[in-house]
């Protein structure tokens, strides 16, 4: 009975609806429904590429409290180095893996940071600060367990420079040495890659500067 009524009391204003009107209310609609779909494809990042290597690698992680932690750290070391602080994204895999991008986006596993210390996390967000600092990442992103172009020399130089980072927010230089023995123990990585993680460790351990 209420549903009729109101069918008659709409039905007479229907009619005598302007096309014009109708016009603008369909283009609203078809506004609403585009905005809609280019929500849905916004950047990721600000960079197509990166866009496209992060939806490969399982998407975002939208969880505030891992965001907090990480944005933290990073706004740690731009305090201590006054710089802009680095733009940390956490992609949605179980794997400990960190890499660099240009334009100051370090990209992190949810499984690094969920399954290391909090130590250990900054070593990898500074290990991947520390390709920043130089040019020889031409468009291409670096990684923590090494990139197929990065060679052994830049990765140790990485490093040397995370000691400082941790370093400069009281974090214990170590950290970077805990963290490459613990990759140099995982199965995910390759036989290539773990004896790469061993030579690192081994290089931040008879360098006279790097940990102390």
């Amino acid at each position: 009975m209420l549903a009729c009524a109101w069918n008659k009391v709409c039905e007479r204003p229907c009619m005598s609806v302007r096309p014009s009107f109708c016009c603008l209310l369909i283009c609203c609609g078809l506004w609403l429904v585009s905005g809609v779909g280019c929500s849905s494809t916004r950047s990721l990042s600000g960079s197509p590429s990166c866009d496209r290597w992060v939806r490969g690698q399982g998407g975002l992680v939208q969880d505030a409290g891992l965001q907090a932690g990480v944005d933290a750290l990073a706004l740690r070391f731009a305090d201590a180095y006054g710089e802009a602080p680095a733009r940390v994204l956490i992609v949605d895999r179980d794997c400990l893996r960190a890499y660099a991008w240009r334009d100051r986006i370090v990209i992190v596993t949810r499984g690094l940071v969920e399954d290391v210390p909090e130590s250990e996390l900054a070593a990898a967000i500074a290990h991947e600060l520390g390709h920043f600092d130089d040019e020889h990442n031409h468009g291409h992103h670096a990684a923590l367990t090494h990139a197929p172009h990065s060679s052994l020399d830049i990765e140790a130089l990485a490093d040397r420079r995370a000691c400082a980072r941790l370093d400069s927010i009281g974090i214990k230089p170590d950290a970077m040495f805990d963290l490459l023995t613990r990759l140099s123990h995982d199965r995910t990585l390759s036989a290539f890659t773990r004896r790469d993680m061993v030579r690192r460790a081994e290089l931040l351990q008879i360098d006279p500067t790097a940990m102390h």
